[in-house]
């Protein structure tokens, strides 16, 4: 069950999902982002990568990565594949083993995520393609740790078929396909939208979309 408590909903008209290459999303983002300023500034990163496990990742910001769930946003590693790995931090959104069934938790933890375009998520400033989430991982795989302005990825799966819930909720086992790592990282901030083809608080897994603004790609 997705429960939101915060997230700011606006109402809008059911939207078609159309795919997407994360290729193309990150070669457009590279042109410019949205702007460039504290935490959300990746000012350098390194990553160790086998074919199969993101071994360690570490993403160093502008200023202290907040904790205690004063905004609702994440890094992200771009993979070759079609699911993204992030971690993320969004008090009022339960979507994660990792916050132990509390939707206030603010508690960082880590998805597999699929990206695809919606209309109902177009902005010309912050999300001029339309992104959000159409899949997560319900476990929080590997794991993660902030400190300061810093934050660290460990032994995270990659590869084809990794088994894992897909889903906003402990369901039926599906699988994520990572690839491999797709040389770079970025930031990102969330924004839902209510979808008034669900009743929120009456479906099962999606009551909203969930927009994925200011991608902020960094080569390191």
């Amino acid at each position: 069950m997705l429960n939101i408590q915060s997230l700011g909903l606006v109402p809008i008209n059911t939207k078609t999902i159309l795919g997407i290459s994360l290729a193309a999303v990150f070669a457009i983002s590279l042109l410019g982002s949205a702007y460039a300023t504290g935490y959300l500034t990746i000012e350098s990163a390194s990553v160790t990568a086998t074919p199969t496990e993101i071994t360690k990742a570490k993403i160093y910001t502008g200023e202290k990565i907040p904790k205690k769930g004063e905004a609702l946003f994440g890094y992200g590693i771009v993979t070759s594949g079609t699911d993204l790995v992030v971690a993320t931090t969004h008090a009022g959104v339960l979507d994660s083993q990792k916050q132990k069934g509390d939707p206030m938790s603010p508690k960082w933890h880590n998805h597999y995520v699929k990206l695809a375009e919606d209309v109902g998520c177009e902005d010309p400033v912050t999300n001029p393609l339309g992104l959000r989430v159409v899949d997560i991982s319900y476990e929080s795989p590997g794991k993660v740790n902030v400190k300061g302005d810093k934050i660290e990825l460990k032994d995270v799966p990659l590869g084809t078929d990794i088994p894992t819930h897909i889903g906003i909720a402990p369901n039926a086992v599906s699988a994520a396909t990572t690839g491999t790592y797709g040389g770079a990282v970025t930031s990102f901030e969330l924004r839902g939208i209510a979808d008034p083809t669900y009743g929120i608080g009456v479906c099962v897994c999606v009551c909203v979309c969930v927009c994925v603004d200011n991608l902020s790609p960094f080569v390191p």
